[in-house]
């Protein structure tokens, strides 16, 4: 039986002092009369977490999963324990500035055409993020093999900086604050189990699109988003997860002749970084090394999956 407006689920994963900060500042702003705290461990091998759960136990539901599920398999989890109508899936490494929540269930309410939302985020230094954008095409990819360092939409960039929060319909949101209905995200399934980590967002926005459902950025100020995860980052696990995720979505969203020309695409983002961080490696040798190796990797699988698409479409 639903029993809140609002379930806001966050996953930990050996972020303990980033949890306790992000639950303050949640209770800080959060009315749990109408919305409920949920935390999902997913298989922390940081005992720290164990004070953060004494310290907002009776206030926060904590499960705990002894396996890391990844990102989305957390969420999941997490989701299953949810009694709101509306869920906000968000980061750990995040901090809440005002009431929002407040504002975003109002939006929900007034708007029932709207399936998921995600707000306007800010760093530690105010910068605002990049939190929206269009769905992968050829002409995208082909545009990121000319320009490596991202296609960076001025329509985008425009509704995100803009002074007035207009809701504006988008094709995805970061999955670092997601609002989403909690019937769409059931009848899609959630986010799929077959990515660990990065574009699972992007795969659940292009599902729920598919099926009817709509997408909105709402920018306006309220959360910010400390990246912690990014500052103590495994760069070799971050290209091979970020790459691998991007390659499985390809695989499953195109099909045929166009997806054999979009992995081709791929294929040569993969040799532009490479050899960018070749270039890259006297002035930093350690991250290129690892930069290297995952791109190696990487694209070692795209050539896999080209050949394997091949041998399906002579048959």
């Amino acid at each position: 039986m639903i029993s809140k407006k609002l379930s806001i689920i966050l996953v930990n994963y050996n972020l303990a002092h980033e949890a306790d900060v992000c639950l303050e500042s949640l209770l800080k702003f959060t009315d749990p009369n109408t919305t409920e705290i949920i935390v999902v461990d997913n298989g922390s091998t940081d005992k720290g977490f164990d004070g953060v759960v004494k310290k907002y136990e009776g206030k926060v539901q904590f499960f705990s999963i002894e396996k890391n599920l990844g990102f989305g398999g957390g969420n999941n989890y997490g989701a299953s324990k949810a009694n709101g109508e509306i869920l906000c899936l968000l980061n750990t490494d995040t901090i809440i500035r005002n009431t929002i929540f407040n504002k975003i269930i109002t939006l929900f309410e007034k708007n029932p055409e709207i399936t998921i939302l995600g707000p306007r985020l800010r760093n530690l230094e105010d910068v605002i993020e990049y939190s929206a954008g269009e769905f992968p095409t050829l002409c995208s990819e082909l545009y990121r093999v000319l320009n490596p360092g991202g296609r960076k939409s001025k329509f985008y960039l425009d509704v995100l900086t803009s002074d007035e929060p207009v809701l504006t319909p988008v094709d995805w949101v970061t999955g670092a604050a997601l609002f989403v209905r909690r019937d769409a995200f059931e009848n899609a399934g959630g986010f799929d189990k077959n990515i660990f980590m990065y574009n699972e967002e992007v795969d659940l926005c292009k599902r729920i699109s598919l099926s009817g459902g709509t997408v909105w950025l709402y920018p306006a100020d309220g959360i910010t988003h400390i990246k912690s995860v990014g500052s103590r980052k495994n760069y070799y696990l971050f290209t091979v997860r970020s790459y691998e995720s991007k390659l499985y979505y390809l695989e499953k969203h195109f099909g045929g002749l166009k997806g054999l020309m979009i992995r081709k695409i791929l294929a040569l983002q993969v040799l532009v970084q490479l050899i960018i961080w070749t270039l890259m490696y006297p002035a930093a040798p350690a991250k290129s090394a690892d930069k290297l190796r995952g791109f190696s990797e990487i694209f070692g699988r795209i050539m896999h999956s080209l050949f394997n698409l091949k041998l399906l479409t002579k048959a």
